[in-house]
């Protein structure tokens, strides 16, 4: 397996914690599913946020390449199809 992006060196634990809380806040990290004590991390789920980040720019990368063609490809159709006079 390769690795895709390296650790960032970040200027002090505090920054850490910062950046995690800021994912969690801004992701909807919850302390208690429940009632009982989530099993994920805040570090974990900010890492897991950062991942889902990622896939989810794949999939959209490759998504939009023939979302555009059909659309092309849609309008070219109506256009050359429906005459209205």
């Amino acid at each position: 397996m390769a690795i895709l992006i390296p650790a960032r060196n970040v200027p002090s634990a505090a920054t850490v914690t910062m950046v995690v809380d800021a994912f969690c806040n801004q992701y909807g990290y919850q302390t208690l599913i429940n009632g009982q004590p989530n099993p994920q991390t805040k570090s974990q789920f900010a890492l897991q946020q950062v991942d889902n980040f990622i896939i989810n720019t794949v999939k959209a990368d490759k998504i939009k390449t023939p979302v555009e063609a059909a659309r092309t490809q849609a309008i070219t159709d109506v256009d050359s199809q429906v005459v209205i006079t």
